[in-house]
C-alpha cells in the first residue's frame, strides 16, 4: 500500500449481481461474478466507499485493483493481507483482547495505530487515543534505538580499524604506503580486495606474502 494511502482500510471479495441483459435473453434469472472493492477510513465502520476492482480511481488514475496491488494480489491469492509494520500484539502497552479489537477494526499494525486521526480513535472507544499516543512514542524510540544501534556499529568498526593500526610492525618498510595503497597492490595481484576494516599488520602480511611467492 503506498504511503499516502496508509489511513485506509482496504478489502476485496467477490459479489454475484444480477446480470440483466443475460437474464432477459435466457427469460431466467443469470447471474455474474463480479470483483469489488470496499474502502474506509481505519477505524470509521459508517463510512464505506463501494466500488468495482477494475474500475479507475479518478484521482488517482488507475484501477482500484491497480492502487492496492498487494492487497489485490492477497485476494487473488485466497489469502489475507498482512500489511508491513510491527505487529499490535508486540506492543507491551496493548492488551491481547484490545489487540483483537483493533484487528477486527482494519487496524493490524502499531504503525497504522499511531496514523489513526482523532476522530477514528474516538469512534474504536474510549482509551483508544491513549494508545494513539503511545504507538507514537513507542515508534519513536524504536527509531532512536535504531540509530543508536547504527552508530554503535560504525563506532566498532572504525576502533577495528583503529587497533589494526596499532598492530603496525615497529620497522615498518611500508611507511610511505598508505593502507589503501597495500590494498590497491593485494587487489592488483590477487584480484580480490582486503576489506576495509583490515588492519596494517595485515595489509604488510599479505604483502609480504605475495613478495615471498613472487621471489
Amino acid at each position: 500500500m503506498n504511503k499516502e494511502d496508509e489511513h485506509l482500510s482496504v478489502k476485496f471479495y467477490v459479489k454475484a449481481e444480477v446480470n440483466k441483459k443475460a437474464s432477459e435473453k435466457a427469460g431466467r434469472v443469470i447471474h455474474d461474478e463480479v470483483e469489488l472493492v470496499s474502502i474506509g477510513q481505519r477505524g470509521d465502520r459508517n463510512t464505506v466507499f463501494v466500488a468495482r476492482a477494475h474500475d479507475v480511481s479518478v484521482s488517482h488514475g488507475m484501477t482500484y485493483a491497480e492502487r492496492f496491488a498487494e492487497e489485490y494480489k492477497a485476494f487473488q491469492d485466497g489469502r489475507e493481507y498482512v500489511a508491513s509494520g510491527s505487529a499490535l500484539e508486540i506492543a507491551p502497552f496493548i492488551s491481547v483482547a484490545r489487540a483483537a479489537d483493533l484487528n477486527n477494526a482494519g487496524v493490524h499494525t502499531i504503525e497504522q495505530l499511531a496514523a489513526l486521526s482523532p476522530k477514528a480513535a474516538k469512534n474504536l472507544g474510549m482509551g483508544v487515543q491513549d494508545l494513539v499516543y503511545q504507538a507514537k512514542e513507542w515508534l519513536e524510540s524504536a527509531s532512536d534505538v535504531g540509530k543508536v544501534s547504527e552508530m554503535q556499529a560504525e563506532i566498532d568498526r572504525l576502533r577495528k580499524m583503529v587497533e589494526g593500526d596499532k598492530e603496525t610492525p615497529e620497522n615498518d618498510q611500508y611507511q610511505s604506503y598508505s593502507n589503501e595503497d597495500l590494498r590497491n597492490m593485494i587487489a592488483d595481484a590477487t584480484g580480490v580486495a582486503p576489506s576495509k576494516n583490515t588492519g596494517r599488520k595485515k595489509l604488510i602480511e599479505k604483502v609480504e606474502e605475495m613478495n615471498r611467492k613472487a621471489a
